[in-house]
């Protein structure tokens, strides 16, 4: 009897060592969090008022609020689209550019300006070519990447590997559409696709922003819901058999629930992979029902 007790406190401090453990892990990116809060603030001040003449503020804040904004945007159009990017392929070094978007972006204004001039009311009314070339720039990917997703069996080093090859060929033909353009045409163009913080259109800020929120909105239920996509594929596909190893009883015993309509488990195991602690991964085998 002493001894199951001794076990159970045992078993029970070592649970609130692990309790107290997450909540430091938590607590710490917390502290974190809020200290690169605090960091950013001061930057945004410094950025602002550093050496503004208060004769002159008026037009110092007029010249420095758009970039201000800008940068805040693409820091986190960059921070998203690269931390969804790398959490779907599984790595922390590649980046979207690998794709060939920015490639496929200067094509579509290049051939944009090509087509139209860059002395047409078209061309020169910013909102305008702003929503058109990004209009342009997203039918066309989602066209032409969704086509290699299902070549590829989506396969994503495949897609990788043929953005790469991509990117050269939109380059291509955006030099050789430049190499044939008006000078004055060619001039006016780099001056719209060359990006810079001192170059800053402050007139697409709004029509940012409203982008921005509108696509968040779309893809939100899709960036939450990241296990339930994986299952959901697993059910699709349907492989024939499923090695499943966890490190948690709890979120196996959920999935291969979800997984039961389709699947049958065949075998569990426990794997003590840290020997004289609490910690213990499971290992299971489900197969296809017949």
């Amino acid at each position: 009897m002493n001894t199951q007790t001794t076990s159970i406190d045992s078993y029970s401090s070592r649970e609130q060592v692990k309790v107290g453990k997450k909540i430091n892990i938590k607590t710490k990116r917390k502290i974190n969090l809020i200290i690169l809060i605090l960091i950013s603030i001061a930057l945004i001040y410094t950025y602002l008022f550093i050496n503004v003449d208060m004769k002159y503020f008026d037009f110092a804040m007029y010249l420095r609020k758009p970039k201000l904004m800008c940068m805040i945007l693409a820091a986190f159009c960059i921070g998203t689209a690269s931390i969804a990017f790398q959490s779907v392929i599984n790595n922390h070094i590649v980046t979207p550019c690998l794709l060939g978007m920015n490639g496929l972006y200067v094509l579509t204004a290049t051939v944009v300006a090509f087509s139209v001039g860059t002395h047409s009311p078209y061309f020169l009314n910013k909102n305008l070519a702003f929503v058109t070339n990004v209009t342009i720039m997203s039918v066309v990917a989602v066209v032409l990447y969704g086509y290699m997703f299902k070549k590829a069996n989506y396969n994503i080093l495949y897609v990788l590997l043929s953005g790469t090859v991509l990117a050269s060929l939109f380059g291509s033909i955006t030099g050789t559409l430049s190499r044939v353009m008006d000078p004055n045409d060619y001039a006016n163009l780099q001056d719209k696709i060359i990006a810079g913080f001192n170059n800053v259109n402050g007139e697409i800020i709004t029509a940012a922003i409203i982008l921005i929120v509108v696509v968040g909105l779309f893809f939100y239920k899709d960036i939450k819901l990241l296990d339930d996509t994986t299952r959901e594929l697993l059910l699709e596909y349907m492989p024939k058999k499923i090695i499943y190893s966890s490190c948690k009883a709890s979120t196996m015993a959920r999935d291969i629930g979800i997984l039961s309509e389709k699947y049958e488990l065949k075998e569990l195991c426990l794997v003590d992979m840290f020997p004289q602690t609490h910690h213990v991964e499971l290992l299971s085998l489900l197969e296809l029902k017949n």
